[in-house]
């Protein structure tokens, strides 16, 4: 009886927070209060003012100097006036310019509010088709489960910044889904969105090559193709070169010819990934180099898991799918509290119950799972707003966090192949 008060009125804050959330972001979207918030607060709308700019530098004659921090300051500053362009530079690689495209022809504000409800819808789409081919819970749970997605600190942080990773998570998703049903539209599509990141890209496309499904691999790569194709003839021959010249200094000395990059673009600061201890005791650029070598090898571990995987039951499937995530997230270089937003694909395809009553039924790995997800919203927050946040408290947190979740799943693979079995 208590456990199920419990889950009732947990479920009514959700929807409380839902809606008082979407009204006082919507209080935002105005021109007066935006550019009042960008003022008050650099990072606000930051990453969609990125992609706004590069959209805009590529359509001018500046398009080749891309990633000259004078000619960005000078889109940012007419972008954002009166606001002053603050910490602003984009590190984002120069396709970006040509998938944001259509975006910088809408005024900054209400592009910003139309992409973010785009990505958020395009989002739901991607989980709910998740959800019917991999995991056919009940509508109550999966709304349950949406409903603290939207609750958590990496979606919020995101719609305040306006990050591309929500498309991004949404895009994964299609890419999973496809690759798992054979099919080769919106999975094959979605891979040129991945490549905004290119962290993303180089970990997650590569290993449809290791899932069985060669034609999609094959239909990715020849559409891949074609955009690095139209972004050689939209930007110079030797775009890339300066992109990753840029790259390298950013990562290393989170400053490039003088510009103080963002906190949450580069600064090591806010790392949630195994990079993060290993500058306690390395150097940034040892370090960074040491976090590439345990990242190839995690993307082995994920091969590997792909290519031994039974992709003919969707129960091993979708633990192989949790694992790489997971995965990803603890061994990637580059990865900030926004990127744990790649675990609601995760919850969707794992979580069978959002009861408290029936979550206390199963065995002790399958209980911490669903616990560590039941009350994953409240963890973030906690996690964020800790007052240990000075000692890197809420980054080890977040890390902790990923590393129990991906041991329990690398154990619910060896369970399903008959290896183990559940502790």
């Amino acid at each position: 009886m208590i456990l199920k008060l419990i889950n009732t009125i947990y479920f009514i804050i959700l929807i409380g927070y839902f809606i008082s959330f979407s009204v006082l972001w919507a209080k935002y979207i105005p021109q007066p209060e935006f550019t009042k918030t960008v003022n008050k607060n650099p990072y606000f709308f930051l990453d969609y003012t990125r992609y706004y700019v590069l959209a805009k530098i590529t359509d001018s004659k500046d398009r080749n100097e891309i990633y000259n921090p004078s000619v960005q300051k000078k889109y940012f500053s007419a972008a954002i006036a009166p606001a002053k362009p603050y910490q602003y530079f984009s590190q984002y690689p120069p396709q970006t310019g040509l998938l944001m495209y259509p975006w910088q022809f809408l005024p900054l504000n209400y592009g910003y509010a139309i992409f973010i409800i785009f990505s958020l819808l395009i989002l739901g789409l991607s989980l709910t088709q998740a959800k019917n081919q991999l995991n056919p819970i009940s509508n109550i749970t999966f709304i349950s489960i949406l409903l603290g997605i939207f609750a958590s600190m990496p979606m919020v942080w995101s719609i305040l910044l306006g990050q591309v990773n929500i498309l991004l998570v949404a895009a994964l998703s299609f890419f999973l889904i496809d690759i798992y049903n054979k099919k080769y539209s919106l999975g094959v599509i979605s891979s040129l969105l991945l490549s905004i990141k290119p962290h993303y890209f180089v970990f997650f496309f590569p290993l449809s090559l290791f899932m069985r499904n060669l034609k999609f691999y094959l239909a990715s790569f020849g559409l891949n193709l074609l955009l690095l194709i139209a972004t050689l003839k939209a930007f110079s021959n030797n775009i890339y070169f300066t992109y990753l010249n840029m790259l390298k200094e950013a990562e290393t000395k989170f400053s490039y010819m003088g510009v103080k990059l963002p906190d949450f673009a580069s600064d090591t600061t806010y790392l949630m990934t195994l990079r993060k201890p290993l500058m306690l005791f390395m150097a940034p650029a040892l370090a960074l180099n040491v976090a590439f070598v345990f990242f190839s090898l995690s993307f082995f571990l994920a091969a590997f898991l792909c290519y031994k995987n039974n992709w003919r039951k969707s129960e091993n499937t979708v633990w192989v799918y949790s694992a790489i995530i997971l995965l990803y997230l603890v061994f990637c270089p580059h990865a900030h509290f926004h990127d744990s937003l790649l675990l609601c694909i995760v919850a969707v395809i794992t979580i069978n119950s959002v009861s408290l009553e029936q979550i206390l039924k199963y065995k002790l790995s399958l209980k911490i799972w669903h616990l560590i997800f039941y009350f994953y919203p409240i963890l973030t927050w906690l996690g964020f707003l800790s007052q240990l946040s000075s000692m890197g408290f809420r980054e080890y947190f977040f890390l902790v966090v990923n590393i129990i979740l991906l041991v329990i799943s690398l154990l619910q693979i060896k369970s399903l192949n008959g290896q183990a079995k559940w502790i």
